[in-house]
């Protein structure tokens, strides 16, 4: 007759009917079933049948503590991932604002640096008109290479400026970000090791 035969009220149950109403995973199902025949086992007179449905029975405990510890894992891990996606989606939105950011000082930097330009080429003109033909070029290129040599390092330091104020303000979020993937990367090895 069978296991099912033997346990009728797994059957009366709709418990093997393949159209249920309510939808019941086939690891229930093969729980509820290894559950009745567990229960018959341990019921038994037979010393061998009791002894094989408590080792079934402690199997199952196990089994159901391992799926609930990975269950628990898997939660933790998808909080993990949720948080450095958030992490990683604000690191990239900061990214584009400081581009941005770049982008705009750059140009006015370089109509600034123009305008500069313009008003130096103005001062030469204005100098050479008042000097007439007695104009020492030594002197005049000597005062360019002055300017330019001062341009430079202006814009030197404020490069640095930035770099430094960039390492001070996203450090700790790269810091944090590190720290979130080797969390989850132990959590995702310990998760397979176990």
């Amino acid at each position: 007759m069978g296991v099912l035969g033997e346990h009728p009220e797994l059957v009366s149950n709709n418990i093997m009917k393949p159209a249920q109403e309510e939808t019941v995973s086939p690891l229930d199902k093969l729980r509820q079933i290894s559950k009745a025949v567990t229960e018959d086992k341990l019921q038994s007179k037979d010393p061998s049948t009791r002894m094989q449905g408590a080792v079934h029975k402690i199997v199952q405990m196990k089994d159901d503590q391992l799926v609930a510890n990975m269950k628990r894992e898997e939660n933790s891990i998808q909080k993990v991932r949720e948080t450095v996606k958030r992490l990683q989606q604000q690191l990239s939105d900061k990214e584009d604002t400081n581009r941005e950011l770049r982008v705009t000082v750059q140009k006015q930097q370089d109509e600034i640096d123009e305008i500069s330009m313009m008003l130096k080429t103005a001062q030469m003109q204005v100098a050479a008109w008042c000097n007439g033909p007695k104009v020492d070029h030594a002197n005049l290129m000597e005062s360019m290479r002055l300017y330019y040599e001062e341009k430079c390092k202006k814009l030197s330091d404020i490069l640095a400026a930035v770099s430094a104020k960039n390492r001070a303000i996203w450090g700790p979020v790269m810091s944090t970000m590190r720290d979130i993937n080797n969390q989850a990367s132990e959590l995702s090895s310990s998760t397979r090791s176990q």
